[in-house]
């Protein structure tokens, strides 16, 4: 074979070169890829310069006679040994570079290192999320006496709560871990607390609710219980995500069974987001249950997500539950951001501005009205008259119960002003003949919001509109066909009437406005509207006060 090598010399060798050559050239781009780095590529491309050196110093030396012919087998075996010793000591590094677990990158002290907390401090879950059940009290009562009150008040739910397991220590956390939006407001702290409750309840007696046909989903239940009683929201939650792994492996065929598994857990999901106060994760995951009962690519535009907004607006409107309400402000800011033209932008801007108005309604401060007449302005941007009058006399009807409730709030005129500007705006599309009771509500609030501005000045002509208004909205409003609406616009009307007769000095205009303002409280009171019969009851001694400042026959 040497002999062989010697013979043909003199066309192998060039062949040999650049045949490595090109090899080595063509596997070089691929180093970086291959994890090549630091001596095994200096190996390679050393073999290539030195392969390249001794060749061109062997055809020198031969052509100047310098190596006899005899040794040019030796040179040639020095090049042979050179190239191989240099390729096995490349593919040596690269084999070793791509070992598993090899790294030159690798970071120091990558091993997590958990946090803990001294007595008493919070309790940590297992990704990190802290519940602390020992956060400073924020309501007008501590969590162990609004606990005691609860149990007080509701003894069904207390004795089902102590079926259910949900014991007295999970409960006093749960009133620590809601902060209340009023700290001096012990009645709403509690209907908070006896929603949550009743969340829990759920969640704790959600396994035996299943049927022997879904084992799977009643451990899952089980293991959701034991760390939500534990305060290990987090950890129920990844419980929850983990059944729904489970369920999107099952085989197809049990589709229409998986799909009510599906969801009963996002329902599950629902409350136990709920019950760590994480309103934006539960708003999340119903738009993932309303993606799972209306696949498509925008689930906060389907019926039922749409439902679930009307449903817990109206649970929050009609039962006093703040937390409704926020669910609802929640979920409408999840339909505005994936709304894709104007009408679906100022609908969801419009519905926003409903649950900002009647939760900010209820707290002291102005913050969420703020908030609510901001969400009407933007709605109004889309909601043109010219495009969509009906809908934009709605939403102007809207913005000024905003700015009128926000007046009644403040010192000045201006929000007051501005919202009688926004009523009669309204009424220049809701025509009488059109939308007869849409124009009545709107005469009625525009009579409100005139009477507010007439009761902070000295003279009459505002508190004459407002008699005004409310005449026309009795239009409308007749006692046999809308019993309430007609008692609340007669008493207002009739607390007008009373201001204006002790200005004017009036008997007649003061002894109406008292005995309509008598009227509107016993309709009311006998119609079970409690809430708005307390209002005209407060305001018969101020009646009858104005009345005993006017002599027989007017003020003297």
């Amino acid at each position: 074979m040497l002999a062989w090598l010697q013979e043909n010399w003199a066309w192998f060798q060039p062949a040999l070169l650049i045949g490595g050559g090109y090899l080595v050239g063509a596997l070089l781009p691929l180093l970086p890829f291959l994890g090549l780095k630091g001596l095994g590529k200096q190996c390679g491309i050393g073999g290539v310069i030195v392969g390249a050196v001794v060749w061109g110093m062997n055809s020198i030396l031969h052509r100047l006679s310098v190596v006899p012919a005899e040794h040019s087998g030796w040179v040639l075996g020095l090049i042979v040994v050179c190239l191989t010793v240099l390729g096995v000591t490349g593919l040596v590094v690269w084999a070793r570079t791509r070992a598993p677990g090899a790294s030159a990158t690798a970071p120091l002290n990558s091993t997590p290192v958990p946090q803990t907390s001294g007595a008493g401090g919070p309790l940590q879950t297992g990704d990190g999320a802290m519940v602390n059940y020992n956060a400073p009290v924020t309501h007008g009562a501590t969590p162990e006496q609004l606990a005691a009150l609860l149990s007080e008040k509701d003894k069904q739910l207390a004795a089902q709560a102590k079926q259910a397991g949900v014991t007295e220590g999970m409960i006093i956390g749960l009133a620590r871990h809601r902060p209340g939006s009023d700290a001096t407001n012990v009645d709403q702290a509690l209907r908070d607390l006896e929603y949550l409750v009743g969340l829990a309840i759920n969640v704790q007696t959600g396994a035996a609710r299943t049927g022997n046909e879904d084992a799977l989903i009643a451990e899952v239940l089980r293991r959701v219980a034991a760390k939500t009683g534990a305060g290990d929201f987090a950890g129920a939650l990844r419980e929850i995500d983990g059944g729904l792994a489970d369920v999107e492996r099952r085989d197809t065929d049990e589709r229409a069974a998986r799909q009510r598994e599906r969801e009963t857990l996002h329902q599950e999901g629902i409350q136990v987001a709920i019950l760590s106060n994480d309103i934006d994760a539960a708003a999340e995951r119903m738009e993932a249950l309303a993606g799972a009962r209306e696949p498509g690519d925008r689930p906060a535009w389907t019926q039922a997500f749409r439902a679930e907004w009307d449903r817990y607006y109206e649970e929050g409107r009609d039962k006093g539950v703040n937390i409704s309400l926020e669910l609802a402000i929640a979920l409408a800011r999840r339909m505005l951001a994936s709304a894709r033209n104007a009408d679906e932008r100022g609908n969801a801007g419009n519905l926003l501005g409903n649950a900002l108005f009647t939760l900010g309604e209820r707290e002291s401060g102005t913050s969420l009205l703020e908030d609510a007449v901001a969400a009407y302005r933007a709605a109004l941007q889309e909601r043109t008259r010219d495009r969509v009058p009906l809908d934009w006399a709605t939403t102007q009807n809207n913005l000024g119960t905003a700015l009128s409730t926000l007046g009644e709030r403040e010192s000045g005129t201006a929000r007051l002003e501005e919202a009688v500007a926004a009523y009669r705006a309204a009424l220049q599309e809701w025509k009488r003949d059109r939308v007869p009771l849409d124009w009545a509500m709107t005469q009625n609030n525009l009579g409100n919001a005139l009477s507010a501005l007439g009761a902070r000045e000295s003279g009459t002509a505002l508190l004459e509109e407002a008699v005004a208004a409310y005449r026309a909205a009795l239009q409308e409003y007749t006692r046999d066909r809308v019993p309430l609406n007609w008692a609340t616009s007669y008493g207002n009307q009739g607390v007008a009437l009373s201001l204006l007769g002790a200005r004017t000095g009036d008997r007649a205009k003061a002894e109406a406005g008292l005995r309509q303002i008598v009227a509107a409280f016993e309709t009311l009171r006998d119609g079970g509207h409690a809430v708005f019969a307390k209002y005209y009851e407060a305001q018969i001694p101020i009646g009858r006060a104005a009345l005993a400042g006017i002599g027989e026959k007017g003020r003297p």
